[in-house]
């Protein structure tokens, strides 16, 4: 591309060649220019050239800042930086806005300025999203029409991350509405004011740059599971778990200064469920399942199945009941974290939404007093005819079952172990008495209070994984039955070997520790 200049007064522009007067026009004069509405706070114009239509968009400054100065930059010349970046990105055939001209102003200290670009056809990843994806999980027409998923889109999205990123450009405002779709899926990143290019990321700089996106998904309650897409595209990355923490504090910290409600996905109350506020309690309930048949459950003791230190698990009919511990901490502690103990509920309905198998959740149930959360109460209905996988594989080895029968219930155990952590959930006690079967060849997952949703997959949390179940089924078979088993469950890419000795040696820490745990609590 070749650029000319062009001066008026003060205001400098580069334009391109093969379209000056137009552009130039437009920039500098305003000619052939309409307004576009609801830009937002930058002043956005379209104009027609030669070629096509053009884009001008005026720098506006945002924030506090945005209240004492409304466009101009100290010392800054922001236009043409994010010119100069745009030209070299789109030479480099990275998708994105094809750079037609920059206009800029100094005064003193301060510049002015507009960029201009060709408009593409597309429209924002949030609107494409929203406008297609329904709330549990469908896959509408217009992703049918394209061959895609939300999911296959989201993971070329995370390529398409990965190589700007490989480029060494840090596009400091990552997130939904600055990434385009094409009416044939095609993706674009736009917007690179205060981006920076680096002659190479840092670990941490790219990990930034995904938990930001990953935050403006939380914010418009998009599928948290569009995440793990996003870092299955990207590639190997390293997540720090305190930068991971340090995100989710900074977002909730900004959400309640500015009293902002974000959207959630399969939230409390979504489609098909009916919020009843009776008597201090509030239940939210499937829309088939009748009230007072769900009071009637949380009142009956029923009979007991396990009771823990903060929960209590009964069986009421057809129904599961886990109802909370009383308890003063724990009130405080549901009151206060209610988000992480309502994770049971949240967490069934997306995995249902999923076509991952779990109990079918029918309500929960929140008795408040003075404000706080007394107690809470989850019900499910009950796994007929269903025992965990190790008691059902304590009875394979028992009847002596072949070695073709054990290989073909642990691919399926392992592919829906697959199925489960492809939708971005994550169960951190993944062993197997809180995984049911019926016949070997299905499964489903309890015990989800321990589920976290859109956080990525990593390998502390895949290792963590595959020692419990491992270790589940160490004591039944070999390492010649359980390796090809573990292996299944592990991505491409990996190398398996060094994968399964560190297994081996994480199942022998575990074990080890756990009898040592035992010793100390045995009685003299």
């Amino acid at each position: 591309m070749r650029f000319a200049e062009q001066r008026d007064g003060r205001r400098n522009a580069l334009v391109r060649e093969e379209w000056a007067v137009a552009i130039s026009g437009a920039l500098l004069r305003g000619h052939g220019c309409e307004q576009v509405e609801g830009a937002g706070r930058g002043a956005l114009e379209r104009f027609p050239f030669e070629s096509g239509v053009g884009l001008i968009r005026t720098y506006r400054r945002g924030g506090f800042v945005r209240r004492f100065v409304e466009d101009a930059y100290f010392l800054q010349n922001r236009p043409l930086r994010e010119f100069q970046l745009l030209v070299a990105l789109f030479d480099e055939e990275l998708p994105t806005a094809e750079p037609l001209g920059v206009l800029w102003e100094r005064r003193g200290p301060f510049y002015r300025g507009k960029i201009a670009t060709r408009v593409l056809e597309a429209v924002g990843l949030c609107q494409f999203l929203g406008d297609e994806v329904e709330k549990m999980g469908t896959v509408p027409s217009r992703f049918a029409r394209l061959g895609q998923s939300p999911f296959s889109l989201m993971t070329d999205l995370g390529r398409l991350v990965r190589r700007m990123h490989d480029l060494g450009v840090y596009h400091a405002d990552l997130q939904v509405h600055n990434v385009l779709v094409g009416a044939a899926g095609d993706l674009y990143l736009i917007d690179f004011d205060k981006a920076k290019r680096f002659p190479a990321l840092t670990a941490v700089q790219r990990a930034q740059n995904l938990f930001r996106f990953r935050r403006s998904l939380d914010k418009n309650g998009l599928d948290p599971a569009l995440f793990a897409s996003v870092c299955e595209g990207y590639g190997p990355v390293s997540l720090p778990k305190w930068l991971d923490n340090a995100y989710r504090l900074k977002g909730r910290i900004s959400d309640i200064i500015s009293c902002r409600e974000t959207p959630a996905y399969s939230a409390m109350a979504s489609d098909g469920v009916v919020v009843d506020r009776i008597a201090g309690a509030t239940t939210y309930r499937r829309a088939d399942v009748a009230l007072d048949a769900v009071l009637a459950a949380v009142a009956t003791p029923g009979k007991t199945l396990k009771r823990a230190e903060k929960s209590e698990t009964r069986t009421v009919g057809a129904w599961v009941v886990k109802t909370s511990r009383l308890g003063l901490v724990e009130t405080l502690k549901r009151t206060f974290y209610r988000r992480r103990y309502r994770q049971g509920w949240v967490a069934a309905r997306f995995l249902e939404a999923h076509r991952v198998g779990v109990p079918k959740v029918c309500a929960f149930i929140e008795m408040r007093r003075l404000g706080l959360i007394m107690a809470n109460a989850l019900i499910s209905e009950r796994l007929e005819g269903c025992r965990n996988v190790e008691d059902h594989a304590r009875s394979m080895a028992g009847r002596g079952a072949a070695s073709d029968e054990v290989r073909a219930f642990l691919f399926a155990l392992a592919d829906s172990v697959n199925a489960l952590t492809a939708t971005g959930a994550q169960h951190t006690d993944l062993s197997g008495k809180n995984i049911f079967t019926r016949d070997g060849a299905s499964f489903y997952f309890i015990d989800l209070d321990g589920v976290t949703l859109g956080r990525p997959y990593t390998d502390a949390m895949r290792m963590k994984n595959h020692v419990q179940l491992y270790d589940s089924f160490c004591d039944l078979w070999h390492e010649e039955t359980l390796d090809p088993f573990i292996r299944r469950m592990l991505p491409a890419g990996y190398d398996a070997s060094e994968w399964l000795r560190a297994v081996h040696e994480n199942q022998a820490r575990r074990r080890a520790e756990h009898l040592s745990k035992s010793h100390r609590q045995k009685p003299v």
